[in-house]
């Protein structure tokens, strides 16, 4: 799997949907995703690890203190 941050632009992610995984967006601009091996790398695309992936991930589903 790949790991990145894509930009969200009109309500839509810049992938090609076939290619998603699982994506959490973060802000209205950007999501973190995982993506299938075969999924073309985009230029605005900010590869990230699949650490950095799954601490967005563990921090969103975290209960508050």
């Amino acid at each position: 799997m790949k790991f990145f941050i894509v930009p969200v632009n009109n309500g839509l992610l810049d992938i090609d949907y076939a290619d998603l995984v699982e994506g959490i967006q973060t802000t209205a601009t950007e999501c973190y995703v995982k993506l299938r091996d075969i999924a073309a790398i985009r230029d605005t695309w900010l590869v990230i690890t699949e650490v950095e992936f799954n601490t967005i991930k563990d921090n969103l589903f975290e209960s508050p203190e």
